[in-house]
């Protein structure tokens, strides 16, 4: 598996077409049931930028912590 897909979530499309990141989520929770709203709040661009930075940082310690116990 290549690293791209352990550093991010992937949602990926039968047209080949693929969402990483926060849009993943964005696209996972407004087809969630229940969870419909958390897509929409995230999607209002200052918090989807706020979500993007904070996404990078977490994301980035734990593929490190993942790296690090899982050889």
């Amino acid at each position: 598996m290549e690293d791209k897909y352990l550093k991010k979530l992937h949602v990926s499309f039968d047209n080949g077409t693929e969402l990483s990141g926060v849009d993943a989520f964005i696209y996972v929770w407004k087809n969630t049931k229940g969870y419909n709203w958390l897509g929409k709040l995230i999607s209002v661009p200052p918090i989807k930028q706020i979500a993007k930075i904070c996404y990078a940082i977490i994301a980035q310690l734990l593929f490190w912590r993942f790296k690090l116990f899982v050889k």
